[in-house]
């Protein structure tokens, strides 16, 4: 299908076959202007082709239709094309989403939305098939994974705030042990009041921060499964917008749970009475032990859903792909050395807790509370540990895929 023979008057070297013509060849055809048909109008018909070679069939239906006069099938063809081109993963699911964007691109109705030349579409091409190599690389997915990857927002609030709730429990159990029953009814009705002021105060802006960030995310992604085009430049703006998600996560943890230590004995000694040295160090040391444990183990989650089920999704056409992720991906091991190191503290942190109340202060009643309490939460935290490293070296493959770095993978 070739348009035209630069080498030949346009009468004799302007022609094709009409189901692989672009719609400005087309209209040319029907009588206009031969001049709006250029190389862009073959990165359409092998879009075309393309398109016919992955689904076993073309997108468009409208072709010469014996009986109708060809001025009148010209235009019902080009009135066909000027709308956008069908998604073709609705047709063949297997293609990668990647491949099937190039597609559309080159099937654009406007020529100036499609690669301008052959050697863009080459590098979209080439990009493609880096990116199907890192794909194909990752660790085979595990149930979360499936789920993740078809419900990503659903898990990934899952895992942003199931650590939240751990914090709180433990936060919770330490409280009800070694604070509340030390203060005053005056202290406690302030404390209560504080639970309800703070929890709405700083975890609603907290969480109202974390939204901020992440709309603009997932406005993206729908914009992508919809098949949309937008530019590389603004989804390479989400793609590293979405890879700061876990440290936000982490900041906004520690904004949320951190200055909980000083604000409730501050605020108790306002609303009420102020509290001793020792109320106030207990304080300290429940934030401080509930908020690591938040921290850790979201942050852990959002990496993880962002390096196994988004990255990936978050390309245009795969250009330079490998040298990109290259650069995009530095610096994360690092971050994960820091989880684990956090993963570790939380037990000792714990058994330093479990030390600091010392059974001889209680009943026997409160002791048995103590020991049911305070024991497992330590058994939890090495648990904790443990699912830290696995997670952190499943990671650290997914990172090795992702890059290109060819080594040898377990599951994920």
């Amino acid at each position: 299908n070739v348009s035209s023979d630069a080498g030949r008057p346009c009468a004799e070297g302007f022609g094709g076959t009409l189901v692989y013509m672009a719609p400005e060849h087309l209209r040319a055809f029907a009588g206009g202007s031969a001049e709006a048909v250029d190389a862009r109008s073959d990165l359409y018909s092998l879009g075309l082709v393309l398109f016919e070679l992955l689904a076993g069939q073309r997108p468009f239906a409208e072709r010469p239709t014996p009986g109708v006069t060809l001025p009148k099938s010209l235009r019902a063809m080009t009135a066909e094309r000027e709308c956008p081109a069908p998604q073709l993963r609705h047709i063949a699911e297997d293609v990668p989403e990647v491949v099937d964007r190039v597609i559309r691109r080159c099937l654009d109705p406007n020529p100036e939305g499609r690669y301008q030349t052959g050697s863009e579409l080459a590098l979209a091409l080439a990009g493609c098939n880096e990116h199907r190599r890192a794909e194909i690389a990752l660790p085979p997915p595990r149930p979360i994974t499936r789920l993740a990857t078809r419900h990503p927002l659903l898990v990934g609030g899952l895992l942003l705030f199931l650590p939240h709730l751990l914090g709180s429990a433990v936060n919770i159990a330490y409280n009800s042990i070694r604070i509340v029953e030390r203060l005053n009814p005056a202290q406690q009705q302030a404390f209560m009041h504080l639970i309800l002021g703070y929890n709405l105060l700083v975890y609603g802006t907290c969480l109202a921060l974390f939204f901020r960030l992440v709309m603009p995310l997932v406005r993206g992604l729908r914009q992508l499964e919809t098949g949309a085009l937008p530019d590389a430049v603004q989804v390479k703006a989400w793609r590293q917008r979405m890879l700061r998600l876990p440290l936000w996560t982490g900041i906004l943890s520690c904004l949320g749970w951190l200055p909980g230590g000083i604000v409730f004995p501050l605020g108790i000694g306002l609303l009420a009475q102020p509290v001793g040295p020792a109320i106030f160090e207990h304080f300290m040391v429940s934030f401080t032990i509930s908020g690591l444990i938040a921290l850790t183990y979201s942050v852990y989650g959002i990496e993880f859903l962002t390096l196994r089920v988004l990255y990936l999704r978050v390309w245009v056409d795969g250009v330079n792909y490998q040298r990109q992720a290259a650069s995009e991906l530095t610096g994360i091991e690092n971050r994960l050395y820091g989880l684990q190191l956090l993963a570790g503290l939380i037990p000792l942190l714990g058994a330093t807790m479990m030390v600091a109340v010392g059974p001889d202060q209680f009943s026997a009643a409160g002791y048995q509370t103590f020991r049911w309490l305070v024991t497992p939460l330590i058994g939890l935290g090495m648990m904790g540990f443990c699912a830290a490293l696995s997670v952190s070296a499943r990671l650290a493959q997914v990172l090795n895929a992702l890059r290109g770095e060819r080594k040898q993978h377990g599951s994920g």
